[in-house]
């Protein structure tokens, strides 16, 4: 038995390649029809293993994967939404009748301003190491954080979004990794102060970190703290530069981590 999903990249463009080490049917976790901007992920069973608990540790190991090839690669990788259609609606040529599921085609959250970039063997194969690494930390409050911006950031259900909801998952994914992983603390005194100097701890330049102030400023204003009131919807924009910040923090967080494993 398998269980098997599309994954989506927004900002690389993909080969069969790259994917080698992922293509061989003897390994459990197989990568397969990959296109330039998508692949199949395969999830497959262990022998008699219970359906229930056999779809719940695959869904976890394709989350684990999906934050794990964001983080590797300072890309943008999520499901392929056009595959799926949470949509509760029904077409039919008679009242009453639940016949044909509505299959919405999903615009995306993100769209690339920038140059795509070529994936490589290095970048996928450090990803299986990000993997890894999440795994044996296995918190799993930082990961159901990250992994729902990223479903929050590309579900859509006609004039309904999610970008509130994902710019506040991201937010908690990385004020959670600094404060538990970083700085090591079960709660910020100076919560501005204290996540900033975080940022210039790995080396990022002050004029990036001073960029963090837009960041906050929306989670003061819009999203963390309700009863101000939300008089705009978060933009896609901040959303994303947000998830830059949170990326390339766990960019440089787990880079020795690749260095020191030897391919």
């Amino acid at each position: 038995m398998f269980l098997n999903t599309r994954i989506k990249s927004h900002q690389h463009i993909l080969n069969e390649e790259a994917f080698k080490l992922f293509s061989s049917n003897e390994h459990s976790f197989r990568v397969s029809e990959v296109q330039s901007d998508s692949f199949t992920l395969s999830i497959e069973s262990l022998k008699n293993e219970d359906e229930e608990k056999f779809l719940a540790r695959a869904h976890s190991i394709i989350e684990y994967y999906l934050v794990a090839i964001n983080i590797a690669t300072l890309g943008h990788f999520s499901w392929d939404f056009y595959m799926v259609s949470p949509v509760p609606y029904f077409k039919s040529e008679k009242s009453g009748v639940f016949e044909n599921f509505i299959f919405l085609h999903k615009k995306s959250g993100y769209k690339a301003d920038e140059e795509l970039l070529e994936i490589n063997t290095d970048l996928v194969w450090r990803s299986l190491k990000v993997m890894l690494a999440l795994g044996n930390e296995r918190d799993d409050v930082f990961i159901s954080e990250y992994i729902k911006g990223i479903f929050n950031l590309h579900n859509s259900f006609f004039n309904i979004n999610f970008l509130n909801e994902s710019f506040a998952n991201f937010y908690k994914a990385f004020e959670y990794f600094c404060t538990t992983m970083i700085l090591k603390v079960k709660r910020l005194n100076n919560e501005k102060k204290q996540l900033k100097s975080v940022l210039t701890k790995f080396g990022f330049k002050t004029e990036i970190v001073d960029d963090f102030d837009k960041i906050y400023v929306v989670r003061c204003n819009e999203i963390m703290h309700a009863q101000k009131g939300i008089t705009e919807g978060v933009s896609t924009d901040i959303i994303l530069r947000l998830k830059i910040f949170l990326d390339a923090l766990l960019h440089k967080h787990y880079e020795p981590i690749w260095k020191q494993v030897n391919r």
